[in-house]
This record gives structure tokens, C-alpha cells and sequence, in this order.
């Protein structure tokens, strides 16, 4: 944690000096891998030890979502006054602050073994992350193309950019919810709702004409998204016991993203991007046949 802490203030407050293209790729690469992507990792994998790791996992959730919109809000009072090197150290100092939760990690776990004595087992963990893969390719199979199928219809940009900030803060609900429910209704039923909602949202973007169709498909899939994405990591923290499987959680989510939204891509060509709503439709769909046994 000192060291992934360490690179990002370092490498946020060298990024404010560098001019060069290559030399700035080259830094923010290793900020991501070495620093923010070992913290994130490693969070997950400690979230995956506590007891009521659905309920953590959505607040973490949460958190991300205000944190995003706080930054939203800041940063462009940030970069009016002080350009891009203001901004970079501002990430510097908020990393700073990474310093003071130190002394709250754990600096070890003692095994635990689950009732089905599966923690173990690498199987289930890594059919979960198949799902969690699928999952993300859905979701990214729409949203990198959300703009676009808002232009189709004809929707002007700042029409497309409010629904879309709408239905960020909509999606944080989702994950609250998940928080609030925890597992009084299992973690197959809030799943299973919120993937057949996410694939109807998903067909109905596809056929949406115009704004109010596009505004509400858009919110409810953001809110399901974010509704099941808690429970599909505390599945896989259930039986991972020592934190092996949650730490490739974060490259999984990004990998399934980039997947979905090149899937779609190829598959839709020179079509109407609409198209990428029945896309992940049918991902959604293969994601639950997974999932559900």
C-alpha cells in the first residue's frame, strides 16, 4: 500500500512538469498499473474478508459514483485557474490522504473455510469472474456507444450529456439499494431481477425514438448495472477466503468493458448503433445461463 501510494502522489506531481507525449504515456501507464490499479486490487481483496462483503462492496460503489460527480463538479474550477498542473497535484494530495488509512489494514488473515468447503476450489471463483467478464462486455457493449445511439435519434448534445449525468447519480441508487437489501433476499434474486431489467433496458435502447424513451432505458440500465454488480463480487468473495480471485475483479471489469464495446463495434460496422443495445441483450443473456445454476 506504501508503495502503489507512493507512485501515484509521485507520478500525479510529475505529471504536471512533463510536456513530452511519449514521456506522459509512458508515466500515466505505470501510475495505473504500479498505483491506482494495485490499490484498487488490493482493496477488492480485503472488501472480500469482512463479513457483510455485498453491503461493502456497494458502498464502495457509492463512493466511487459521488466521488466521480464530486470531481465533475471541481475539476473544471481547477483546470479554469491552474491548467492541467493544478489539477495533477490535487490528485497528488488526495492520494496523500491514503496515508492516514494505513494503520487500519490488516496485516494478515487466518484461513477460513466455507460451510461447502469451497475456498479451496478455483472453480466456482473463476466461473464467477467468466460471469463478471460477460456482465462488464454487456455493459460496455452499450454504453460506449450511449452517445452515439442518443445522436441517432436525433438528441442534441446537452440533452445526451444530462441523461447521462442523471443516470450516473441513478446508478449510485442501484448500488444503494444493493447496500440497504444486503442478503435478506439472497443474492440470486436481486441478480436475477436486475440482469432481466438490464437486458430490457438494453432492447429498449435499441428501439428508443426519442427522448424520454432514451432518457428512462438509459437511467434503468445504469441503475440495474450498478444493482447487480455488488452481488456478483460478493458471490465470488464468499468463497474466496484467501482474496486470490477478488484482486483480478478490477482487470476483469476492464477487460469485459473493452470486449463489449469492440464486439459491438464490429458487429453493428457502419450500422445504426442502436444495434449495440440488442448486442448486449444477448450477452446479458448468455451472462445468466452462467449464473443462474
Amino acid at each position: 500500500a506504501v508503495f502503489a501510494l507512493s507512485v501515484c502522489i509521485i507520478g500525479n506531481a510529475v505529471t504536471a512538469w512533463v510536456s513530452d507525449y511519449h514521456g506522459l504515456l509512458a508515466l500515466r501507464f505505470m501510475v495505473g498499473l504500479l498505483g491506482a490499479g494495485l490499490i484498487y486490487s488490493m482493496v477488492l481483496g480485503l472488501i472480500g474478508r469482512v463479513a457483510h462483503p455485498d453491503r461493502v462492496l456497494a458502498l464502495v460503489i457509492v463512493a466511487q459514483i459521488l466521488s466521480m460527480a464530486g470531481a465533475m463538479l471541481i475539476i473544471p474550477e481547477i483546470m479554469a485557474r491552474w491548467q492541467l498542473p493544478g489539477v495533477c497535484l490535487a490528485l497528488a494530495l488526495v492520494f496523500v490522504s491514503g496515508f492516514f488509512c494505513l494503520g487500519q489494514l490488516p496485516s494478515r488473515f487466518k484461513p477460513e473455510a466455507t460451510a461447502s468447503d469451497l475456498a479451496g476450489a478455483a472453480f466456482y471463483p473463476l466461473l464467477m469472474l467468466l460471469c463478471m467478464l460477460l456482465f462488464c462486455a454487456a455493459i460496455g457493449g452499450t454504453w460506449a456507444f450511449m452517445e452515439r445511439i442518443g445522436s441517432a435519434i436525433g438528441l442534441p448534445l446537452d440533452s445526451i450529456g444530462q441523461a447521462l449525468a442523471v443516470g450516473g447519480l441513478i446508478g449510485g441508487l442501484g448500488a444503494l439499494l444493493a447496500a440497504l437489501l444486503d442478503l435478506r433476499w439472497g443474492r440470486l434474486l436481486p441478480l436475477l431481477s436486475g440482469l432481466t431489467l438490464a437486458l430490457l433496458s438494453a432492447l429498449g435502447l435499441s428501439k428508443a425514438s426519442g427522448y424520454w424513451d432514451y432518457f428512462s432505458f438509459q437511467l434503468l440500465f445504469s441503475f440495474c448495472w450498478n444493482l447487480c454488480l455488488p452481488y456478483m463480487m460478493g458471490a465470488i468473495a464468499r468463497v474466496d477466503k484467501q482474496g486470490r480471485f477478488m484482486v483480478l475483479v478490477p482487470a476483469t471489469q476492464a477487460g469485459g468493458y473493452a470486449i463489449g464495446a469492440s464486439l459491438s463495434g464490429l458487429l453493428i460496422g457502419e450500422g445504426a448503433p442502436a444495434y449495440a443495445g440488442v448486442v448486449s441483450a444477448l450477452v446479458f443473456l448468455v451472462c445468466a445461463a452462467l449464473l443462474i445454476p
